[in-house]
């Protein structure tokens, strides 16, 4: 005989198939049942794509973070500490655009906690560019913490820091489609930032994020968006929403006002993650111009406004340019590098 499906399993699959939403109490309970194993795979992928089809709710997205949160090892992070994190699921094929932007702001003097993963729904995530580039990938939460207090940046590779989410990977690759686990991903990074720049390709769903954050408590956030992209574009799609404590203010970026050229988003399209960590380390160095080094300094400039070291977006560009200009990007990413050696030299 087969097991009972446990009643909180059954009442939330029935909820949303009736295309009703879920309560955050309810979301947390069914993420709590995934993360410990009591859900199966078919019960997790009706879940994932009746939640997708009816649109994920803000109530529902902070249901999950709260139990996905509470299960993570938990990472020390200095004050001040910021995530830039896309949610994946665009189909534009850019590079990794976030993870470069990352760089650039530790180099800036901003602590980073880069949450990350293996590519689900792309080409290429930011796993797979963060091991090209010869940089800890997989790493425990005590050497998070002494890379964050050493170098100033630290990458929170995913399933390193949230076991629980091995009952739901195999479940992910096979939809192979945005879920509810991409725009939660950022939310649940194991270091808690009070301060993010999350990317999010869908508009409602972008708001939903935006709205989850404001109901998580979150300091000050940016959840931004192009045309189908989880960056902040060239050609004017761009669209921030401004997350504080008292409400979300959306806004729209125009490269032209923040001292950049319009380009279009296949200018900086993207491959496997060898030729992206190629394209960054040109970027970081500093010998790649035009489009490429643009929307990275814009998406770091950003988050720089994020972390309250830019008044305003035309600043946070230009600091984030200079940061580029002077070799500070490429001594942090040789700092990254030299220190991923000596651990690795360790472990052997």
């Amino acid at each position: 005989m087969p097991e009972p499906v446990p009643e909180a399993i059954r009442d939330a699959l029935r909820t949303v198939s009736t295309g009703q939403p879920l309560t955050p109490e309810a979301a947390e309970a069914f993420m709590a049942a995934v993360l410990d194993g009591a859900v199966t795979p078919a019960q997790l992928g009706g879940m994932l794509i009746g939640m997708h089809a009816r649109g994920e709710t803000p109530a529902e997205l902070a249901g999950f973070v709260r139990a996905m949160r509470s299960r993570a090892h938990a990472v020390a992070a200095p004050e001040g500490t910021i995530d830039t994190c896309g949610t994946g699921g665009d189909v534009r094929g850019t590079f990794n655009i976030s993870t470069a932007a990352a760089l650039v702001v530790a180099a800036a003097g901003v602590p980073v906690a880069k949450a990350g993963n293996r590519a689900v729904s792309s080409q290429a995530g930011s796993s797979d560019v963060m091991r090209a580039l010869g940089l800890t990938v997989e790493q425990t939460a005590e050497a998070a913490e002494a890379s964050l207090a050493r170098d100033g940046f630290a990458y929170l590779h995913a399933p390193s820091f949230h076991p629980g989410m091995r009952h739901a990977g195999p479940v992910r690759m096979e939809l192979g489609v945005r879920t509810a686990f991409n725009m939660i991903g950022p939310l649940a990074n194991p270091a808690q930032p009070r301060r993010q720049l999350v990317g999010v390709p869908d508009p409602a769903a972008a708001e939903s994020v935006a709205a989850a954050l404001h109901e998580l408590g979150t300091e000050r956030a940016f959840v931004v968006h192009g045309d189908r992209l989880d960056e902040l574009p060239l050609d004017g799609s761009g669209v921030i929403y401004d997350v504080r404590p008292a409400g979300i203010k959306p806004l729209t970026v125009s490269a032209p006002e923040v001292g950049l050229d319009e380009a279009p988003t296949d200018s900086f399209g993207g491959g496997t993650g060898e030729k992206n960590a190629a394209l960054i380390v040109r970027i970081l160095e500093g010998a790649e111009s035009g489009a490429k080094h643009d929307v990275v300094a814009l998406n770091a400039g950003a988050a720089l406004v994020v972390a309250g070291r830019a008044d305003g977006l035309r600043d946070g560009v230009e600091l984030a340019a200079e940061t580029i200009a002077s070799g500070a990007a490429r001594e942090q990413l040789e700092r990254l590098r030299s220190s991923a050696a000596d651990a690795a030299g360790a472990a052997d």
